[in-house]
């Protein structure tokens, strides 16, 4: 694929590298494929397999419905762009983006996701992650500058 793959999470972060990512496609003409990517949660042993079937089914569907909900937080009433696409995977966010970003123009991140704060990093993981191994060309979003008026 051609085009630019914005990686998003749950973070702030997530949804300033998605409108940055939307502003790019838009400038040059490209398509543009949101993707969010998240790890299994695990089930003990102990647990039945109905049970474990069934939570991992639900989280499957739970996480499906994230890029969507992201779109719509971020563009509100504007129309979607031409050429967007969106789709939930599982697996370690990292790679997974790697992979589907492998013929892309473009990989986009935010600076930080939902897991770098609670270890206190500098840069996030997955931007780490795709910055050492993306073979397209990877931006990494700072996030978006807040300004308060004094008087």
């Amino acid at each position: 694929m051609s085009g630019i793959v914005v990686g998003v999470d749950r973070s702030e972060h997530a949804l300033d590298a998605l409108r940055w990512a939307i502003e790019e496609a838009a400038y040059r003409g490209c398509p543009l494929r949101v993707v969010y990517v998240w790890e299994p949660h695990y089930v003990y042993e102990d647990c039945r397999g109905d049970i474990a079937m069934a939570l991992g089914v639900e989280s499957g569907r739970r996480e499906s419905t994230l890029p969507e909900e992201l779109l719509q937080v971020v563009l509100g009433d504007r129309d979607r762009p031409p050429g967007l696409e969106t789709t939930s995977r599982e697996g370690h966010p990292g790679k997974v983006l790697t992979e589907l970003a492998a013929d892309a123009d473009m990989l986009v991140v935010g600076s930080l996701g939902r897991g770098a704060r609670r270890r206190h990093l500098v840069s996030g993981s997955v931007a780490h992650y795709v910055a050492n191994h993306a073979r397209c060309p990877v931006t990494v979003v700072p996030p978006a500058r807040t300004y308060v008026l004094t008087t």
